[in-house]
């Protein structure tokens, strides 16, 4: 396989390991202004090209690494810290770029940068 297709794997994963669990995480993530943008781009591709397979096939390898670095980053927010915030009007919390103890955990038994 080639490296767009081994990305588009991992994304796929991903999302389904960390973001699809939890409707506040996913929320999040998608409500990132970054994320939101390129997710706005891949899906104005793939209306382009006669909606021919899914909008992540038109990401490029740059665009892929950066959401998986996104997903990498969102995995380790709280759900409650994130409903806690959207509640009171704050808004998504966006995510540290430090590293968390349970994302430290997550990268010692699943790999990852």
């Amino acid at each position: 396989m080639d490296e767009v297709a081994d990305l588009k794997e991992k994304f796929i994963r991903l999302h389904r390991m960390y973001l699809e669990p939890n409707n506040w995480i996913i929320a999040a993530f998608y409500a990132d202004s970054d994320v939101n943008k390129l997710t706005k781009m891949l899906y104005d591709r793939w209306v382009k090209a006669d909606m021919r397979g899914i909008p992540l096939d038109y990401a490029s390898e740059r665009e892929l690494l950066f959401l998986i670095k996104k997903i990498n980053s969102y995995a380790g927010l709280s759900p409650t810290l994130i409903m806690r915030q959207w509640v009171a009007g704050g808004g998504f919390p966006k995510p540290s770029k430090g590293l968390s103890f349970l994302r430290m955990l997550k990268r010692l038994f699943f790999g990852g940068k």
